[in-house]
């Protein structure tokens, strides 16, 4: 894997997981959500657990969400890369942001500039399974996600008891309506697990969705270019 593809897993690991929730008490029923955190826990079955790709990847992803806006953000453990990305469905944009060795730049696209993350998907099909279940206080339905040239089927669970507009226009589910709750996704060839641990329903202020001052932002090369020439410094520590 180039080091562009592995900076761009990290980007789509963070663009593809859309929203967050905090409970006033953890394992509570949750309906109606439209405001807080979900923190979802995050796999790599296929990767090497000693690898130094697994090693920079988080393993827990907080997305903070107010209505048609999410952010995500994750750093690595030393804290010397910091990422961000921000989602408005009303507008469609989308606003990544990377702090790295003291620098902070962004790269602000709209819906003509997104690249659906997971495309690679496109021409699935969706079947209900009629199971059902809870999952960190929502109810969840399971559906069964046939793939084109994939022997086997993948699952997926998803929760109506959110009141989020559009929560997937980004990504290659953009069709399914709900949120989604514990799913698997392919990109380049990597197989990531999503699974939400906690959903806390909490007032988010609105400066959470708005990049740091200090941030500069740049033309997609420049951004491309600043990242994918520091990002292999970080990845041989």
């Amino acid at each position: 894997m180039t080091l562009k593809h592995r900076y761009v897993l990290m980007m789509s690991i963070l663009s593809t997981v859309f929203f967050m929730g905090c409970g006033e008490e953890k394992g509570a029923r949750i309906d109606n959500f439209t405001e807080g955190e979900i923190v979802y826990e995050v796999t790599y079955p296929d990767l090497d657990p000693n690898g130094t790709l697994v090693q920079v990847l988080p393993e827990e992803i907080s997305v903070f969400i107010k209505g048609p806006k999410t952010k995500t953000s994750f750093k690595t453990a030393a804290g010397a890369l910091v990422m961000e990305v921000i989602c408005d469905a009303e507008t469609r944009t989308m606003i990544s942001t990377i702090a790295l060795f003291g620098d902070q730049f962004a790269l602000k696209m709209n819906s003509d500039d997104i690249v659906l993350i997971g495309s690679q998907l496109a021409g699935y099909q969706v079947l209900d399974t009629g199971k059902v279940d809870t999952i960190a206080g929502v109810d969840v339905r399971e559906l069964n996600i046939k793939y084109p040239d994939k022997a086997e089927n993948g699952k997926m669970k998803i929760s109506t008891n959110f009141d989020i507009p559009s929560p997937n226009w980004f990504t290659v589910y953009e069709d399914i309506p709900q949120v989604l709750i514990e799913y698997d996704i392919v990109h380049y060839n990597i197989l990531m697990h999503f699974k939400a641990a906690e959903i806390i329903p909490k007032p988010v202020d609105d400066s959470e969705f708005s990049p740091d001052d200090d941030c500069e932002y740049l033309a997609k090369d420049e951004f491309d270019k600043f990242v994918n020439g520091n990002l292999d410094i970080l990845l041989s520590e």
